[in-house]
């Protein structure tokens, strides 16, 4: 998806700045109100870096702690995952726009800004999610595999 909005980003700014005042502020409405699936897109994608980012890709943290019964050695691995969620979700907070865009071109950059919050806390926290992964046992790792992630 980054990609993608990186592909486009350039030919819509080039396209827009070819545009006059007139047709700037029609192209700028057909984006505002749009059907209740794209609002909904938005919304969601907006939401990734409000209150919620501390769900981090909603990892049940507690739900995985209570019901691995984790050695003392796992534990300390356990805890830098722990450390690496919570810096993903101040990362995401600190580089996620929540403003509304009022033109196509920014809110497409809004868009990049986001997906390239999002990949950094992911990128944040999967080596902690692997190493952590790698430390348990086959039966830990039965029981890892069966959590669902924590709601909202």
């Amino acid at each position: 998806m980054l990609q993608a909005v990186r592909t486009i980003h350039p030919a819509l700014e080039a396209f827009y700045q070819t545009l006059d005042d007139e047709q700037k502020a029609r192209f700028n409405a057909m984006g505002g109100e749009g059907n209740q699936d794209q609002q909904q897109a938005r919304r969601d994608l907006t939401q990734v870096c409000g209150e919620n980012a501390s769900g981090v890709g909603h990892i049940p943290l507690k739900q995985i702690e209570s019901s691995l019964q984790t050695s003392p050695s796992q534990r300390s691995v356990f805890a830098e995952l722990q450390n690496a969620a919570q810096q993903a979700a101040e990362s995401l907070k600190a580089n996620c726009p929540e403003f509304e865009a009022l033109t196509p071109t920014s809110r497409v950059a809004a868009i990049e800004q986001r997906l390239q919050a999002m990949l950094q806390a992911v990128q944040t926290v999967e080596p902690a999610l692997q190493q952590f992964y790698s430390s348990l046992s086959d039966e830990q790792k039965e029981r890892f595999n069966r959590l669902t992630p924590a709601k909202g």
